[in-house]
Order: C-alpha cells, then sequence, then structure tokens
C-alpha cells in the first residue's frame, strides 16, 4: 500500500523533471524508468512471495462468532450502507 501511494506521488515528479517542453523524446525516458520499476516489482515479488497462508490470516475452527458480535456486524453494514446511499443521493 505505501509502495502504491509512493508511485502516486512520485509519477507527477518524474513526469516533470524529465517532461520539460511536453516532446514525444521527452516521453522516451519515463516510460522506461516505470517499465523498470515495473519488472523490478515483478521479480522482487515472484523471489520473496509465498502462497501459503500466513499465521495471521487463519480462523480457529473451535472460535465461532457470538450473537453480540454478528449483531454489530450487522448494525455496521447497515449503517454503510445507509451511507453509501446517502452519498449517491443528489
Amino acid at each position: 500500500m505505501v509502495a502504491g501511494i509512493s508511485a502516486r506521488v512520485l509519477t507527477p515528479l518524474l513526469v516533470s523533471y524529465f517532461n520539460k517542453t511536453g516532446r514525444l523524446e521527452e516521453w522516451r525516458p519515463i516510460f522506461f524508468v516505470i517499465a523498470g520499476t515495473s519488472a523490478f516489482s515483478t521479480v522482487f515479488f515472484v523471489i520473496f512471495s509465498s502462497s501459503e497462508v500466513q499465521p495471521w490470516a487463519r480462523i480457529p475452527n473451535n472460535r465461532r462468532p457470538t450473537k453480540l458480535e454478528l449483531d454489530e456486524l450487522k448494525k455496521e453494514n447497515e449503517i454503510e450502507i445507509d451511507t453509501m446511499a446517502a452519498d449517491m443521493l443528489p
């Protein structure tokens, strides 16, 4: 997530650094930098990623949500739906 936000912040800075007059030739280094960054990210992900489920993502089989927890989740969802509906109104 930090990388995604950083990319959104740094991309305009990168473009303004390389692209002074807006000519087509000035875009080439920008595309090379973005392609290189994308290739590096892909290689990094392939090397260091794992398809194993992490311990923090496992839910114990013996723990079931209580009625109170389910009611709270239901109430939160209703509030979110009402908020989204209100935002959509003109």
